[in-house]
């Protein structure tokens, strides 16, 4: 798991990129487990648009309590929605990453982006 509070660990990886040019706005982000798992912490840095990997270019934004999770062929897992409600600055970035190695996963995707 990424177990740095300040977004250099190895396991961070890039969610997503503001356009360019005018930023983008992000609303949500939605995680849905991909199979059994246990419990962990999602953390979000906002980047600058530098590398991850310079402490100073991140910022910690959320942290969120994901729940264990169990595969089943009858039942759904839950989604988590974690409110982010952002504008990114040209370039900017979010990285996440997930506080301990769970069995199977999550996707994480952003929700309610694009540009104004």
């Amino acid at each position: 798991g990424a177990t740095s509070y300040d977004g250099t660990d190895a396991q961070v990886k890039l969610l997503f990129t503001a356009d360019s040019t005018d930023g983008s706005y992000v609303g949500y982000l939605i995680c849905k487990a991909i199979g059994t798992n246990i419990a962990t912490v999602l953390r979000v840095w906002l980047n600058n648009g530098s590398t991850n990997g310079t402490a100073g270019d991140n910022k910690l934004i959320k942290e969120w309590s994901l729940p264990a999770t169990t595969a089943s062929a009858t039942a759904a897992t839950q989604d988590v929605r974690i409110p982010i409600d952002e504008w990114l600055n040209a370039s900017f970035r979010l990285y996440v990453g997930i506080g301990t190695t769970v069995a199977s996963g999550w996707h994480i995707n952003v929700g309610q982006s694009g540009k104004f």
